[in-house]
């Protein structure tokens, strides 16, 4: 059955690729992940248990949902805008600019915050070592001190520019000044970032992001009549050296830790399915319900956070806590998805929508991520995108290439990276020629 699901989700990926006419599409995109997941699942390799029958057809009906909202909306939903306030008519033209002041100094404090953290990392750890320090903040044994003021600030300023920052910078070398001061800062954040969490995921987003933007500057010269051919090469070749590039840097960085680059790519994607199961079976036991909630944690986290801590709230709300304390814990405890095999999180965002509603939560979670991903999409490939449509695209990218971890709407930091992009990080600049 698993063969034949994955077989279904590459005819719907190519469908995606033919009605879109490009890869970077949100259809292509999912259902193409979750074929691999699905496929690689079942071969059962380096003694990983196979799932049931009825969790691939569950993962399967998800993707579909998915499907159907990225249609629904570009069929249906898409000439809506949705805006809170009345659209004016003006006389001068406007351009989206990136506030490049505010991100400067807002790198510049991230990468102090980080270098702080650093320290107290190196110092308990004993090494640079990517390995043992990533061991180390995996296994709890790392101890921070911080004050609630300095906890807050992380939660609030530092975590959410980190993770915005890349995406901000990426856009603007393809569709902005490609500023240099930001372009040195982003890396400098990134290097200290990558040292102080022994994480390579801001690393690889970087990349990601650079070569996602551009191929949408790709595509917006093709359809330029008037751009010259080389211009598209050149384009082309930085892609290339981009994705060469970022290849080679991850199979440094995955060897540096000790670990086999193929059999760590393999059990990446193939146990989401059995993780699945696992915690799945441990939320039927406890008969918990997150009516909504754990799919978007991060948002309700957040509230009652600056509620508590600002405002005086004696406590956050129960189901609240309760969704935060699952997925910490989903994060923290090690199972067993294979014999042999030990692991922690990779419980994909299916769990989360299992969390809400248990099978209509994936059917209905699936349908509004999809109509999510579609809206973010449409937008950054229209013609009239802007750096911050597509920096905003790149985000909702980050939460599909990673949907077999998690939900990324579940974390406070992801859902204020994007309030900060979509509210802080670009400023409208009026044409003064054609004012």
């Amino acid at each position: 059955m698993a063969v034949m699901f994955a077989t279904l989700l590459i005819l719907a990926s190519v469908v995606g690729y033919i009605t879109e006419k490009n890869i970077i599409n949100p259809v292509t995109l999912f259902s193409g992940l979750w074929a691999v997941v699905v496929f690689f699942s079942s071969l059962g390799f380096y003694t990983m248990q196979v799932p049931a029958d009825s969790t691939y057809t569950w993962f399967f009906a998800g993707t579909i949902f998915f499907v159907l909202g990225f249609y629904f909306n570009k069929l249906f939903l898409n000439k809506y805008s949705f805006l809170f306030k009345k659209k004016t008519i003006v006389s001068c033209k406007k351009i989206v600019t990136p506030r490049y002041r505010t991100l400067y100094t807002l790198s510049v404090i991230c990468i102090f915050f980080s270098l702080f953290n650093l320290f107290n990392l190196v110092r308990q750890a004993g090494t640079l070592n990517l390995g043992v320090m990533q061991a180390m903040l995996q296994s709890g044994e790392y101890t921070s001190n911080d004050s609630s003021i300095i906890s807050a600030v992380s939660l609030l300023i530092i975590s959410p520019v980190s993770f915005a920052i890349p995406a901000i910078t990426a856009s603007d070398f393809w569709f902005g000044r490609r500023d240099k001061k930001l372009l040195i800062l982003t890396f400098l954040l990134i290097v200290v970032n990558m040292l102080s969490t022994a994480n390579r995921t801001t690393f690889m987003m970087l990349i990601i992001f650079l070569v996602l933007a551009a191929y949408i500057k790709i595509k917006e010269r093709r359809k330029s009549i008037k751009i010259e051919k080389h211009k598209r090469r050149r384009i082309k070749r930085s892609v290339f050296f981009l994705i060469l590039f970022g290849i080679v840097a991850f199979a440094i960085m995955t060897m540096s830790r000790g670990s086999e680059i193929f059999r760590n790519i393999y059990l990446n994607l193939a146990m989401p399915p059995r993780m699945f199961e696992i915690w799945a079976d441990e939320i039927n036991k406890q008969q918990v319900y997150g009516y909504g909630i754990a799919s978007l944690l991060g948002f309700f986290y957040l509230i009652f956070y600056v509620l508590k801590n600002l405002f005086g709230l004696n406590s956050i709300p129960g189901i609240v806590q309760s969704m935060y304390d699952w997925m910490m814990l989903t994060d923290k405890q090690w199972v067993w998805p294979g014999d042999k095999i030990i692991a922690n999180a990779y419980v994909s965002l299916f769990w989360f929508f299992y969390v809400d509603a248990r099978q209509v939560g994936i059917i209905l979670g699936s349908l509004i991520f999809g109509i999510i991903a579609s809206r973010s999409y449409l937008r950054a490939m229209s013609k009239t995108h802007t750096a911050k449509t597509v920096a905003f695209y790149c985000m909702i990218f980050y939460a599909i290439l990673f949907s077999f971890v998690r939900i990324q709407f579940a974390l406070s930091k992801y859902i204020l990276a994007i309030f900060f992009i979509l509210c802080f990080a670009y400023k409208d600049v009026r044409l003064a020629e054609d004012c």
